[in-house]
């Protein structure tokens, strides 16, 4: 999976639901996620490459490097 966007939906391999993205380490490649599900639990600097599309979002707009993600340092 390419950079991922704030607020976009993924998939976490070896978890059940979909997570949104609220921040994003480019430096690093990690991301913080939440769950969508409730309980709301949070995913601390997870990679990347565990990362997979949400099957109902639209790709990542972060695949043309743009600037509009905030991310975290």
């Amino acid at each position: 999976m390419k950079i991922p966007a704030m607020r976009e939906r993924v998939r976490l391999k070896g978890h059940k639901g979909v997570f949104l993205v609220v921040g994003v380490d480019r430096d690093r490649e990690v991301v913080d996620l939440i769950s969508t599900g409730t309980g709301g639990h949070v995913e601390e600097d997870v990679p990347f490459s565990s990362l997979e599309r949400a099957e109902d979002t639209p790709p990542s707009r972060r695949d043309s490097d743009s600037d509009s993600a905030k991310e975290t340092p």
